[in-house]
């Protein structure tokens, strides 16, 4: 398994093939083929130019952050919200994502009801 937890996924949902990344940061395929498997990692100089290609931080990359957006582009309700739910006990946070989800369900569903009204 890999040692850079969100590195293929992002890659997979961008469409970045590994010998793409590896032309970009100038490493060969073999060694990024070797990061997927979790037979290594790339070094210290590689990991800001690997996160610089995929245009996400560092720490969303290392698995350390859940959201791909650094905190610096975050505006200062979205970060309140994010730190907020941070504080909250982990058993809380599906409570929370289902609350939004349900939140927006309820939007569209008085979209649909506004436009059927017109």
């Amino acid at each position: 398994m890999s040692k850079i937890p969100n590195l293929f996924v992002i890659m997979n949902e961008k469409g970045i093939s590994q010998k793409q990344l590896a032309d970009f940061i100038g490493a060969s395929t073999g060694n990024v083929s070797d990061w997927k498997s979790g037979k290594s990692a790339p070094t210290i100089e590689k990991l800001p130019l690997i996160a610089d290609y995929l245009d996400v931080s560092l720490d969303y990359l290392l698995g350390r952050a859940e959201t791909s957006k650094p905190a610096d582009e975050l505006n200062d309700d979205e970060k309140e919200l994010l730190d907020l739910y941070r504080q909250l006990p982990a058993e809380q946070h599906e409570f929370i994502k289902n609350a939004i989800r349900g939140q927006l369900t309820a939007i569209d569903e008085q979209a649909i009801e506004k436009k059927k009204k017109a």
